[in-house]
């Protein structure tokens, strides 16, 4: 092992990237097989040192958000590993669950993570853009508010054009807003 205060912390990160080069997309592989390879001779690890057990065992996977977060780490552990009755238990911390356990090897369970850090980046980039998006199309303003000051930005001509494409989607009908 490394000379290092943190030798799991090093482990723990090359099996991830070892994990990620045989298992991810084309460019993903090839910068985690680089970063693997910079990383093994850095520390003076043997590329063969860094083994993923076949092993199955319980690893515990942390979402926050609320539901949507948790449907999407549900999504990543389908997608790995399939989800039966037997091989998932969620664990409850206070009133809230937000710990999802699932029986999968070591390089399943860094597939599981690296798909949810990835994937939950982008659901909040895409949850502000539609929620931008659904204020805007259902006219959600104080009626003396200010209306078109400024340039439009990039963001903003984007913004509008998504509008424009998603109208029918966004829209609050009679029905709907009836319902509350």
């Amino acid at each position: 092992m490394p000379d290092s205060n943190q030798p799991d912390e090093i482990h723990n990160k090359l099996q991830k990237l070892k994990t990620l080069a045989e298992r991810g997309s084309p460019n993903e592989r090839d910068n985690a097989r680089l970063l693997f390879e910079k990383l093994c001779k850095k520390y003076k690890i043997s590329i063969e040192d860094i083994t993923l057990s076949d092993e199955k065992k319980m690893c515990w996977f942390k979402y926050t958000g609320g539901d949507l977060f948790r449907k999407l780490l549900m999504q990543c552990i389908y997608k790995t590993v399939g989800i039966t009755d037997k091989n998932y238990s969620l664990y409850k911390r206070g009133k809230t669950r937000n710990l999802i356990g699932v029986e999968c090897t070591i390089a399943q369970g860094i597939e599981i993570e690296l798909d949810y850090a990835f994937y939950s980046e982008h659901l909040k980039i895409e949850l502000q853009r539609l929620t931008e998006m659904f204020i805007q199309r259902n006219d959600i303003f104080p009626p003396n508010g200010p209306v078109g000051e400024g340039k439009l930005t990039a963001d903003d001509i984007k913004l509008a054009c998504a509008i424009k494409k998603q109208t029918r989607v966004l829209q609050v009908t009679g029905d709907n807003h009836d319902q509350k």
